[in-house]
């Protein structure tokens, strides 16, 4: 039992003791002083002949520090994960503006034919109809080039919602 200020007696929970044990963020430092505490512990342990004790906390202290090394791989990994999705989002970007390039050269090129029938520019001469056939060709590459592009987008897309849902799954279990 604990007295207050006012020098009423009241007992401190379970709950509350931890609290004050033990950090919300545990630093390297907070870590370090842990392990540098049990230590100690385990020095004054050995020293009274409490060998099974000392064995327990050799034991914790073990699963701290894998726990601790753990934590840090997974935190590697997840900045590897940043750069990875980084990278995606940069390349979609770039497919982005090259779906946006390809419209506009469609877009240009279906505005010239369109000017060109309205002029009835070279209607019957076979130099219109090569003309016409060399834009028809290049529309028709640059809309394959636009699947291409919609094709890539898709499956970096696909990559980048993949990484997420790791990502997700990786904090998850780092928080359990």
């Amino acid at each position: 039992m604990d007295m207050d200020e006012s020098g009423e007696e009241h007992s401190a929970t379970g709950e509350q003791y931890e609290e004050e044990i033990v950090p919300k963020i545990i630093t390297d430092e907070v870590f370090d002083e842990t392990i540098q505490r049990g230590n100690s512990v385990i020095r004054d342990l050995q020293m009274s002949k409490q060998f099974l004790i000392v064995e327990d906390i050799q034991k914790i202290l073990l699963v701290c520090q894998n726990l601790k090394q753990n934590v840090s791989d997974e935190r590697d990994k997840v900045e590897q994960l940043k750069v990875e999705v980084s990278n995606a989002q940069a390349r979609t970007q770039q497919a982005i503006k090259a779906s946006r390039t390809d419209q506009e050269t469609i877009q240009e090129l279906k505005t010239e034919i369109g000017r060109i029938h309205k002029e009835n520019f070279f209607i019957n001469n076979f130099k219109f109809y090569h003309f016409s056939e060399q834009i028809w060709k290049k529309s028709d590459a640059s809309a394959l080039r636009e699947e291409i592009a919609q094709e890539a987008m898709n499956v970096l897309r696909e990559k980048l919602e993949k990484l997420q849902k790791e990502t997700y799954n990786e904090r998850s279990d780092v928080e359990e």
